[in-house]
């Protein structure tokens, strides 16, 4: 069994040798993803790095975002860059994310607002396979509550390319994903 340990790692933890082993996972893909991974990086302050028995084996980038909604700000969180060697890393990173938002929710007592956009197709495959309340409409349009909210998100994320999707609610903790483990 392929056992894949996942850690959460602040922007300021970052070390050389990290980054490195996200330009590799990303290098393996091909020529996807290396002219996003610069911006990704600086636009990013979470990074949810797996490891397996050979070392690195899957990433995703988040970035901690407070939308200007009307009067309010919404916590939200933007799902960035990803790259995986496999599915059992992609699944790992993904569940140990999932599990540290909706403790994040429990927390504050709200809903936090996740996003990404098909540009970035780790995130956006990922939860979409996974996570049954992706908000939008039978046209694949945003629901009218939506709007203001991607607005926001729209004038924080400058078009990179792809479709905004949002997440506004995170998977039941009783739908069998994967648990993730805390390095």
């Amino acid at each position: 069994m392929n056992d894949i340990s996942v850690t959460r790692l602040e922007k300021r933890a970052w070390t050389r040798e990290t980054i490195e082993a996200v330009e590799g996972l990303v290098a393996a893909r091909g020529t996807w993803g290396r002219d996003l991974l610069g911006d990704e990086l600086l636009r990013c302050d979470e990074l949810y790095l797996g490891t397996g028995e050979n070392g690195p084996c899957a990433f995703l980038l988040v970035a901690r975002v407070r939308l200007p909604v009307g009067p309010e700000r919404r916590d939200a969180r933007y799902l960035g860059l990803g790259a995986a060697q496999d599915e059992a890393g992609a699944t790992a990173v993904m569940a140990r994310f999932t599990a540290d938002a909706r403790a994040e929710e429990e927390r504050r007592r709200t809903r936090l607002v996740l996003f990404t956009t098909t540009a970035m197709p780790l995130a956006a495959s990922t939860a979409q396979a996974r996570w049954a309340d992706l908000e939008r409409g039978p046209d694949a349009t945003l629901f009218a509550e939506l709007l203001p909210v991607a607005d926001a998100a729209r004038a924080w994320l400058p078009a990179g390319g792809g479709r905004l999707l949002f997440h506004c609610s995170l998977p039941p903790a009783s739908e069998g994903s994967v648990p993730a483990q805390a390095a």
